[in-house]
């Protein structure tokens, strides 16, 4: 890379180290995990809930992750301020400063705000700029603009700087197939449970309480005094950065896409831009 773009390449760097902490301490903490769900009845809500027992992940985590998306985010801000070098123009801070845009609405792309963000760049630069915007993968979709990597990316970053991302557990499903007749799930009823219909079991996103975190439900309409079940398989368990409290807060980013952003920013973003600086 060239020594111009040295800092973005220090960015991704650090942000590896953090990275390589997390795969760590995440793959021990949940390889340690007991995924034998164990179960009580909910009769307010008339539902068999299934639980995993034990510790919730570490808050660290969380400032680990802030840290993580806030180089990322910072080396797209620095390689627009390093392509108005180029081009032979004088970087601006403050709210009308230069900085790389993220967008979900192609409307966006010609505002004001977004003008002053890329003032300096080239045509070149520009279209490069434009060709990774979110809503030219989901032009019309705005609902599902969130699974673009970079609108993950910004929705982390902009959480992290007011709220402290916290670590939770995301939606359960079956590890593997259990039983005689090949079903994704084994649901023995033990007492009490009335007539079953396990085509009503369902996964949750799982939240913890305390000490367990509930991961399916059953509804037993007829149930007796005392139902008891065993689900009769594991569960995978998938850690989320939750937006505030990990009871209540709106799930930000799903641990298995963290990779995905990162190879995003660079290669198709970074990598992108680069070859201006080769001349």
């Amino acid at each position: 890379m060239d020594e111009r773009l040295a800092g973005i390449q220090e960015r991704f760097d650090r942000a590896d180290e953090h990275l390589a902490v997390l795969d760590d301490e995440v793959g021990t903490f949940t390889e340690n995990i007991d995924r034998r769900p164990v179960g009580h009845f909910d009769r307010e809500a008339g539902e068999y809930v299934f639980c995993i027992v034990g510790e919730p992940p570490p808050p660290r985590w969380g400032i680990l992750v802030g840290e993580f998306v806030h180089h990322l985010r910072a080396a797209l801000d620095e390689m627009v301020w390093q392509l108005v070098l180029l081009r032979g123009g004088t970087p601006t801070t403050g709210p009308r400063g230069n900085g790389f845009p993220i967008l979900d609405e192609e409307s966006k792309w010609e505002a004001r705000q977004t003008r002053d963000k890329l003032k300096g760049l080239s045509t070149d630069d520009l279209a490069i700029v434009e060709s990774v915007q979110p809503y030219q993968r989901f032009k019309g979709a705005s609902e599902v603009m969130w699974f673009h990597e970079l609108s993950r990316l910004e929705s982390v970053n902009n959480a992290d700087k007011h709220r402290f991302l916290q670590p939770s557990y995301v939606a359960a499903a079956p590890m593997q197939k259990v039983g005689e007749d090949g079903a994704l799930f084994s649901i023995k009823p033990i007492k009490d449970c009335g007539e079953v219909d396990a085509m009503q079991f369902r996964y949750v996103q799982a939240r913890p309480r305390d000490d367990r975190t509930e991961v399916a439900r059953l509804p037993l309409p007829n149930a007796g005094p005392d139902p008891q079940m065993e689900m009769q398989t594991e569960v995978s368990l998938e850690v989320v950065l939750t937006d505030g409290d990990p009871k209540t807060g709106t799930p930000r980013l799903p641990w298995g896409l963290i990779r995905d952003i990162r190879a995003f920013v660079e290669d198709e973003v970074i990598k992108k831009l680069a070859p201006a600086f080769d001349g």
